[in-house]
């Protein structure tokens, strides 16, 4: 049977495209923010990815090859998608390939292997992370993660704060916070996330990504090293990564723009918020639907394979 499952299973396997923050860093960015409501379509997503959660908790002996098969499919489409969000041009095929065996096709720049490999292996770092009940996040964690998604492409900015001023690319809300106060708002931020509630490991995973994509610390990498930050929050609370697919770009880039306006504006911008959960705890929803479709393969092929 085991010889057979990753033939069987992984043919089958689905790509499945898919608050209130504290008042942190002072005056800077303290602004009205929204609770998660009922009426929210986030609320929804939410309750979806719950469901979904207990449905494969209910899968309590995977074979062995069937897990480490799902581990290793989850961290290639994560680090093919969140590099492709922000441009890398290899396809999932040519991500696994140097991923799983080093191969590299000809035709791509040597910087999106170098990119996606990296990311590859800062996940395994954060599920070691994850493993470690003894892991507290950071400043230096932080800087550690962004260190090695950045230890190919720009070992020159790996896990320093810039030093220089940033622009948003697609956002016209003027530059980012001034490099000069970058330590204190770290400095808050790390105070904040070590204090966060975590009775809601996915709205926690979302504010924590906001809040360093709005600081946006790092000269580059910034959306990699949040979206791993969000992942191994969630995996510490035994959920699945956060796994945007890169068909989502769009109404991800739009979210995080629409609440950067309501905190820069100090707006209460309910809709925004509404849109920003969704597309985040869709990420999640995501990597839930991608497992249980996988499972759901493997069993008509071993039915042996059943939930407790």
């Amino acid at each position: 049977m085991m010889a057979t499952l990753s033939s069987v299973c992984f043919r089958a396997r689905a790509h499945v495209s898919a608050a209130r923050l504290s008042p942190i860093f002072g005056r800077f960015l303290t602004t009205a923010t929204a609770e998660l409501r009922p009426t929210f379509v986030a609320q929804k997503v939410r309750d979806a990815v719950l469901a979904k959660k207990r449905e494969l908790g209910a899968f309590k002996d995977l074979p062995k090859e069937l897990y480490q098969g799902l581990i290793t499919s989850t961290d290639i489409d994560h680090a093919h998608n969140s590099t492709a969000i922000e441009g890398n041009s290899l396809s999932l095929t040519e991500a696994s390939l140097v991923v799983e065996k080093g191969i590299t096709i000809g035709g791509k720049l040597l910087r999106d292997y170098n990119e996606v490999v990296d990311y590859a292996e800062t996940l395994q770092t954060i599920r070691a992370l994850a493993l470690q009940k003894t892991t507290q996040m950071s400043n230096s964690l932080l800087c550690e993660l962004h260190a090695l998604l950045m230890k190919r492409t720009a070992p020159s900015q790996a896990g320093v704060f810039r030093k220089t001023f940033a622009m948003p690319a697609l956002t016209p809300l003027g530059a980012y916070p001034n490099p000069a106060k970058i330590a204190q708002l770290m400095d808050e931020f790390e105070r904040w996330l070590q204090n966060a509630d975590t009775s809601d490991p996915l709205k926690l995973a979302a504010d924590a990504h906001f809040n360093l994509v709005y600081i946006h610390p790092f000269s580059d990498g910034n959306g990699r090293v949040s979206r791993v930050l969000s992942s191994l929050i969630l995996l510490q609370n035994g959920y699945l990564p956060f796994l945007l697919a890169k068909e989502a770009r769009p109404a991800y880039i739009d979210a995080l723009a629409a609440i950067s306006k309501a905190r820069k504006f100090e707006e209460e911008n309910v809709k925004a918020w509404d849109n920003y959960y969704t597309v985040m705890f869709g990420g999640v929803e995501r990597a839930y639907d991608m497992w249980l479709a996988t499972i759901r393969a493997c069993q008509r092929e071993h039915p042996e394979i059943t939930a407790s």
